[in-house]
């Protein structure tokens, strides 16, 4: 009796909250007539203290009502929650409201302004409190709804409508509805309650206690018992659907009625079973995760697979072959696309030159062969896809980790598909950096963790798969949901992860699933364990999403244009389903080979086809989008850096502070200062060490030393010869030193000299490379058994072999904590080498950023293809090509004597492969006569040649 009774004073809380907003809604516009102007307004105090008391009163015991409403009826905890904070913060404010007005009120004079900010800030704060109440009352979209009507329109509602209306004619007709068909239905069904019911019949809000959002809800019914029977006659929830809206308990109580489609839908529902799929609702459509079988049309004519599959797409379009390109055409087109640039001078001739039928077949194979320009060139598309770098967000704070090196070597080594992904997945320390995503600094959300970033990034690059729409919610464009994100993310991840929807925490915990459950279940206790069953089952031929995504990826590289448009959706309609499913069969069946699948596509007919031009990327993105050839592609700004470096100024020439590149190790050695377990700071250092060498064995000998410190002179010495006399961090010395050596013992020895009071970062280090007739090699180098002096008599030979350092103490490393290992780049790679540094191993510059090269904070899987205008004038007047240009300029002048004939025939060969035709050839003697008397003149050609589409573009 007592219960009933609070409850019923709970209920008048609806009631009585609208006294309160009322009140304060009146007082707040009582106060803003009364600063305005107006002749016939009076204000009077006692009025506005009526006002506010009573707005007082009332508020306390809607605060009381609601309380007890919250105690005897049933409302979502989190929805309550929120109400309930929000409601005391008003009955807070209106309390301060009262005494700010109590105090204005004792001053004669008083303006009232902090009360009356006050009440702005109440009356703010009751808005807020309101809606709450509403989505309590009415469902969270009760105020957006219509919002999301005006701007979305009915569009979809009509298409749904139409839908529902020829699902009821084709099932009503048939004899009987089998599983496929309950599942639509299924499907149909809960979308109408979705939009018609839910808002007040969800898991968060549950007026009658009945759930209309889940199987276990809708069978259990609410307060007026079960919502469903075993036809629709006896159905609660048919009745209610199909009352007289002006009935009490028709339902829908509030917006749109169902549709008579839509009520006929149910009908036919129920009477069928109601059949309710735990499944989620795939509205997108959905790629097989098996291959299908494909058998290659017979086609003697035509050797190359790819041909007989392209054959049978033409004939199905109507499309007549095109013709193939030229073969300088072709030769600039394959270059670029395997090694990034191009080939040897005697290599280009040779094809040019040969009558071979096979010599297209045969500079492939050749390219192919070229595994470290091979390695260089694809290290741009793999750093892009891992989301790899040398710097960069992540790097400063060790939040993030490099795999240049293993990435590198995976490449160099051909290694595998199959191996090259478990080893991304399962990783060692040396590939560990793909999953384990960036640490970000400061506050983020939930969605941006370690294991969701390597969910999002697996599923993205390997399975072309969104997931990070569903890691916030469930998807808008697959039909990937929340729980699912989460339960794949939850296989990278310590720790259990709790699911949060939105950045909210749900209190529920994600279990371990693959996203395609029928591949096989994950086991392991351990997070390793997780890691390598996950990387096998990810990698079996049966999963043909990953080969698939490869595929697709390296087709879109090679002609602009994926089978699928974007590599990253792969459940989008390939224009053509069978070469899809061929090529990626293929693949698995060459062992995972990348190179056989390049050289595959390369050579076949298809990729040789003239490159055709898109004004709109609309055309090459639409479902009607027909293969007629490659597109026309740009340059990328690794390439056109390669392309530029390779027969003119090198951008980036010499071993500097700039990158490290992955495939030169670091010269052995330790970083070294004073004796060893001696705390002082010595003002000097003197070292040597001995060795012995047969200089008979010798092909070569160089010698490398560095030091960290700015302020340190050093000297080194050969067998009693000065090498180097160096001072400063901005030296790092190679010197090739045959003849210095000696057979038998040899002596290297040290003089350094800090040359003030800093003893910061005292080091330096030296190491010793010999290399021997049968290619072997030899190093000596510092480390801690190396003798030291601080104090030694100069005059004596102590340079020498035959000097005495019997009393000499052992070297200290110094603290690596102290010195940065990256800050010099400690290698025997010559200071130029034999070709100029790829770009692909530089970090990004802003030369670089400008051209268009991500800086990998996120995943890139493709580049804008047009020029944007940053790029075109960083292209046209940038300074950094006006110097090389003037540079390169200079050069050719000076080689090639300034005569334009063969300057003209250099630049047209190098860089455009062939030789300038007669027209261009009379146009520029014209221009600049028979010799190049300016090197602006020069520059203004080269400008021209490296803009010119035919260079910029590959066509």
């Amino acid at each position: 009796m007592i219960e009933a009774l609070f409850q019923l004073i709970g209920r008048t809380h609806l009631l009585l909250v609208h006294l309160p907003i009322g009140i304060i809604l009146i007082t707040f516009i009582y106060e803003i007539f009364s600063c305005l102007p107006l002749k016939n307004f009076s204000y009077h105090r006692d009025t506005a203290k009526f006002l506010n008391f009573g707005s007082l009163f009332f508020t306390i015991f809607s605060v009381i009502a609601g309380l007890l409403l919250e105690k005897f009826d049933a409302y979502n905890a989190d929805l309550i929650l929120k109400h309930k904070v929000l409601g005391f913060i008003t009955l807070g404010c209106v309390f301060t409201c009262v005494v700010a007005f109590t105090f204005s009120s004792k001053k004669e004079n008083s303006h009232f302004i902090p009360y009356r900010i006050l009440l702005t800030i109440t009356v703010v704060v009751l808005s807020i409190t309101g809606h709450q109440g509403g989505n309590l009352t009415h469902g969270e979209t009760y105020f957006t709804e219509p919002i999301a009507k005006i701007l979305e329109g009915n569009g979809e509602q009509e298409q749904d409508d139409f839908h529902n209306a020829m699902l009821v004619a084709e099932m009503s007709k048939a004899p009987f509805i089998d599983d496929i068909q309950k599942q639509v239905l299924s499907v149909q069904v809960r979308k109408a309650l979705q939009q018609k019911c839910v808002q007040c019949h969800s898991e968060l809000k549950n007026n009658g206690n009945l759930v209309l959002s889940t199987k276990e809800g809708i069978n259990r019914g609410g307060d007026s018992g079960p919502a469903l029977a075993d036809s629709h006659e006896n159905s609660e929830l048919f009745r209610r659907i199909t009352l007289p809206r002006s009935d009490i308990e028709a339902m829908p109580t509030k917006g749109h009625p169902l549709t008579e489609n839509e009520v006929e839908l149910i009908k036919l529902w129920i009477d069928n079973g109601a059949y309710w799929s735990d499944e989620p609702i795939k509205v997108f459509p959905e790629a097989p995760v098996k291959l299908a079988k494909i058998d290659l049309p017979k086609n003697p004519s035509l050797k190359n697979p790819i041909d007989r599959l392209v054959d049978a797409y033409f004939k199905e379009n109507e499309i007549s072959w095109p013709k193939v390109v030229s073969d300088s055409q072709y030769l600039k087109r394959v270059s670029l696309d395997i090694i990034g640039k191009y080939p040897d001078r005697a290599i280009i001739e040779a094809f040019l030159e040969s009558s071979d039928p096979n010599k297209r077949e045969n500079l492939v194979d050749k390219l192919l062969s070229l595994n470290r320009e091979y390695t260089e060139n694809w290290l741009t598309f793999w750093n892009d896809h891992l989301r790899n770098d040398y710097t960069g967000t992540g790097y400063i704070t060790n939040g993030r980790s490099s795999i240049s090196n293993w990435l590198y070597q995976a490449l160099l080594k051909n290694k595998p598909y199959n191996q090259f992904v478990q080893e991304l997945i399962s990783p060692k320390e040396i590939s560990k950096g793909f999953i384990e995503g960036i640490q970000w600094r400061g506050e983020t959300n939930s969605s941006q963790t370690k294991a969701m970033q390597a969910a999002q990034n697996v599923g993205q690059v390997l399975l072309g798969v969104n997931i990070k729409c569903a890691s916030c919610h469930d998807s808008f464009v697959s039909n990937t949901t929340l729980k699912q994100a989460y339960n794949f993310a939850n296989l990278f991840s310590d720790q259990p992860l709790e699911i949060h929807r939105c950045d909210k925490p749900t209190g529920n915990f994600a279990k371990r699933a693959f996203l395609y459950p029928e591949l096989g279940s994950i086991e392991g206790n351990t997070k390793k364990e997780v890691l390598e069953s996950l990387s096998h089952i990810l990698t079996q031929p049966k999963n043909g999403r990953l080969y698939r995504t490869v595929v697709n990826r390296y087709w879109k590289y090679l002609f602009g244009r994926g089978i699928i448009y974007s590599p990253d959706q792969m459940d989008d309609p390939p224009w053509d389903s069978a070469i899809l499913d061929w090529l990626s069969s293929y693949l698995i069946d060459n062992k995972y080979d990348l190179k056989k699948l390049l050289k595959l596509i390369v050579t076949s007919n298809a990729y040789q086809l003239r490159s055709l031009p898109y004004e709109n990327e609309k055309d090459l993105a639409s479902t009607q989008y027909v293969f007629k050839g490659p597109t026309i592609r740009k340059l990328s700004v690794e390439q056109f850096i390669d392309l530029y470096s390779q027969h003119l100024e090198p951008i980036y020439d010499s071993y500097n502070n700039r990158f490290v590149p992955p495939y030169h190790k670091k010269a052995r050695g330790a970083w070294i200062w004073k004796i060893r377990n001696r705390k002082l700071e010595p003002k000097q250092v003197f070292a040597r060490y001995e060795f012995d060498f047969n200089k008979r064995d010798l092909k070569k000998a160089t010698l490398l030393s560095g030091t960290y410190a700015n302020n340190l002179h050093y000297q080194i010495f050969l067998n009693n010869t000065l090498v180097f006399d160096n001072q400063g961090i901005e030296t790092l010395s190679k010197e090739k030193i045959d003849d210095l050596l000696v057979d038998g013992g040899n002596i290297i020895a040290i003089k350094a000299l800090n040359t003030t009071q800093s003893v910061e970062s005292l080091a330096f280090k030296v190491s010793l490379e010999l290399i021997k007739n049968d290619g072997s090699k030899e190093f000596h180098f510092t480390d801690k058994n190396w003798k030291v002096s601080h104090q030694v008599n100069e005059k004596q030979k102590w340079t020498d072999l035959s000097f005495k350092d019997k009393n000499w103490g052992k070297a200290r490393v110094q603290n690596q904590i102290l010195l940065n290992p990256n800050k010099k780049n400690f290698t025997f790679a010559t200071s130029k080498v034999d070709y100029p540094v790829r770009a692909s191993l530089t970090q990004v510059d802003a030369f670089q950023e400008m051209l268009g090269r991500p800086l990998r904070e996120i995943v890139a899987t493709s580049r804008e293809s047009k020029i944007s205008l940053l790029q075109a004038l960083e292209l046209t007047n940038g300074n950094i090509l006006s110097a090389k240009n003037e540079h390169s300029a200079n050069a050719l002048i000076e080689k090639y004597g300034g005569s334009t004939e063969k300057i003209m025939l250099y630049l047209y060969q190098s860089l455009l492969l062939r030789d300038p035709n007669p027209e261009e050839k009379r146009y520029f003697e014209q221009t600049f006569g028979s010799t190049f008397q300016s090197s602006d003149l020069l520059s203004d050609l080269i400008w021209f040649l490296i803009l010119s589409p035919e260079f910029h573009f590959i066509i």
